[in-house]
């Protein structure tokens, strides 16, 4: 079985990388799977086509400032909103979430604010955190954030 594969070589600051382009089976007329062997020979799937990245392995793999949340590109915006521990018994189960200069910040009804940052395809609470750095973990439906997890107690969205 043959197949038409058009290939291609660049020369990249002395470094040979081989790229498949998509071609067709000439048997079936099936398109074939992108490819390209990177210079440890392992095969790295194509970049998504067509926009902004939609999936990732780290931060650097998404766009303008987004970060890499359980391998999806996550626009720090979506974070934005109100949140609240139920029962609320003190200020600091009501939390606002905000993106300053390009940064995420937890702030609470008490007056105190932290950072947050994705980093391992995961959300941290940065140093400044008075509990320490800690993971988050975000409840998500239908591409919506209604949640976020800190600390094992659960801060629903409520606007």
């Amino acid at each position: 079985m043959r197949f038409a594969v058009i290939m291609l070589c660049l020369i990249v600051a002395g470094c040979d990388t081989w790229a498949e382009a998509p071609g067709l089976n000439d048997d079936a007329g099936q398109p074939l799977d992108a490819s390209v062997a990177t210079d440890a020979g392992v095969p790295v799937p194509p970049a998504d086509a067509g926009g902004p990245p939609t999936s990732c392995q780290s931060n650097d793999d998404c766009w303008f400032g987004d970060g890499c949340y359980a391998q999806r590109c996550m626009d720090p915006q979506q974070l934005e909103g109100n949140f609240e521990r139920r029962p609320i018994t003190n200020d600091w189960h009501r939390v606002t979430v905000k993106v300053i200069d390009r940064e995420l910040e937890w702030s609470n009804a008490a007056d105190v604010a932290w950072g947050m940052e994705f980093r391992d395809q995961t959300l941290w609470t940065t140093s400044d955190c008075p509990y320490g750095v800690k993971e988050l973990v975000l409840d998500i439906e239908a591409n919506l954030i209604t949640g976020i997890r800190f600390q094992s107690e659960l801060y629903q969205r409520v606007d």
